[in-house]
């Protein structure tokens, strides 16, 4: 205990107290709020893909009363069958470690809890179902429903038993990962002379996003086939996938990057040197996903594009290089870079001569 104990001050005295900068306004904060506050919305992730939907509470409510009404699935009960189901997950628990399977602290966790939380039923809105399929015309899409069982009388069981059920899972041939990993699985096969086999698979890892397919033929010697191009193996794939984001419009300045990979190496070398915001602001700025209102007008034609500070199409190469509302940053940062530029000159011993500033 004692060793602990000068542990925990050796620690605490070494520990540096970081003054971290809010990586959101106060305007978004209170935007945020706002939305929290607001009972007639519910706000989720859509089932497929990184979308964000907003949706009417009252819809949401009325997809949901439209799944449980289903008695194919569901079962209405008189009343909850959760305090009988703990009684006996507690009695098998106090078997087993009568038995010497599970020692008296595991037993303790694996209790069920005094007070269990009832299940609760979530769903994620299919934004990517065509309209037609709306069972609400086009108010709201099908949702894909999530039985949420954290807290249960038996989830710490469940958790319990999954740590060994899921290394077999995984260590069994039939296993795929992803989609990658079929491809490399696939691509290392011996194909039967007479084998036949035909599926189509979605690629939500594309760095586009965009609705790709990637069909896979087998037919003697098997083909990998994205989109219309035919992919032999994974350096292929690659290949393709890089093309798609460089055909992309948040991907088209990256195209001339990997030339220079050095360019590259501040995203896992060196980050210290920023805060967690300003690591994540970098990140956005890199990859063109900075808020703006090109970028929120995508899919939407009649959305406002202008800049409010000199109504030009507000993008993020506007932002950075041209609009007059960051003309101030701009030379600051250039000026910055000079200056450092210089500094390491005249420490190399370099005459340096700074041009006057006019003002």
């Amino acid at each position: 205990v004692r060793e602990l104990e000068h542990l925990q001050d050796q620690v605490m005295s070494t520990t540096r107290l970081v003054n971290h900068t809010p990586n959101m306004t106060k305007k978004q904060l209170e935007s945020i709020r706002t939305l929290k506050e607001n009972k007639e919305i519910i706000i989720k992730p859509a089932d497929k893909g990184s979308a964000v939907v907003v949706m009417s509470l009252d819809n949401y409510v009325l997809e949901a009363e439209r799944q449980l009404a289903n008695s194919r699935h569901y079962t209405p009960l008189a009343e909850s069958i959760a305090p009988i189901a703990a009684i006996k997950i507690s009695s098998v628990l106090n078997r087993i470690k009568r038995m010497g399977y599970i020692s008296g602290k595991q037993l303790l966790y694996l209790d069920s809890p005094e007070t269990p939380r009832n299940r609760q039923l979530d769903m994620l809105p299919k934004i990517h179902k065509t309209r037609d399929k709306w069972p609400q015309n086009d108010k709201m899409p099908p949702g894909r429903p999530i039985v949420s069982d954290c807290g249960s009388e038996s989830y710490r069981v469940a958790e319990y038993i999954d740590e060994f059920l899921g290394p077999l899972a995984t260590s069994h041939n039939s296993y795929v990962k992803d989609t990658t990993d079929f491809i490399e699985k696939v691509t290392k096969l011996t194909i039967p002379e007479n084998a036949m086999c035909w599926t189509r698979l979605s690629a939500p890892w594309s760095p586009t996003r965009a609705p790709l397919r990637m069909s896979v033929g087998v037919a003697r010697t098997h083909r990998l086939r994205w989109g219309e191009t035919i992919v032999h193996n994974m350096t292929d794939a690659k290949r393709e996938m890089a093309s798609a984001l460089h055909g992309a419009v948040d991907g088209c300045g990256l195209k001339a990057s990997r030339a220079v990979s050095y360019v590259h190496e501040w995203v896992s070398n060196g980050t210290a040197l920023l805060t967690g915001a300003n690591f994540i602001h970098a990140l956005q700025i890199r990859s063109a996903t900075v808020s703006t209102k090109q970028r929120a007008a995508r899919g939407r034609p009649e959305a406002d594009r202008r800049c409010d500070a000199c109504w030009r199409t507000e993008s993020l190469g506007h932002v950075l290089q041209v609009c007059p509302r960051t003309w101030g940053h701009r030379i600051k940062r250039h000026d910055a870079l000079l200056e450092k530029f210089l500094h390491r000159m005249e420490n190399r011993g370099w005459s340096v001569t700074r041009a006057p500033v006019i003002t």
